[in-house]
């Protein structure tokens, strides 16, 4: 779901029917390369949904962006740790 700064969800109206995401894990802990994933979001009434790839380290980011016209939205979600 995305929210406004009041916290209300936002009517997905007019938003692309598909986004994507990237999924980010460190290749390991000693230099700063990352191995990306891409996967992909589709909207489901007033929610967008995937399946996330396997994630094989932690902690990992995932960056989505969806669409709406030629308006680009991200959300950034680094340093997850949750269990899958």
């Amino acid at each position: 779901y995305f929210y406004d700064q009041t916290m209300k969800p936002l009517n997905l109206t007019g938003f692309e029917a598909t986004g994507q995401a990237v999924l980010e894990i460190k290749k390991n802990k000693k230099n700063k390369e990352w191995i990306t994933t891409p996967f992909e979001l589709t909207r489901v009434k007033n929610h967008f949904q995937a399946k996330l790839p396997a994630v094989s380290r932690k902690p990992y980011n995932i960056d989505v962006r969806v669409k709406k016209g030629k308006v680009e939205f991200l959300a950034a979600f680094d340093n997850l740790d949750l269990s899958l």
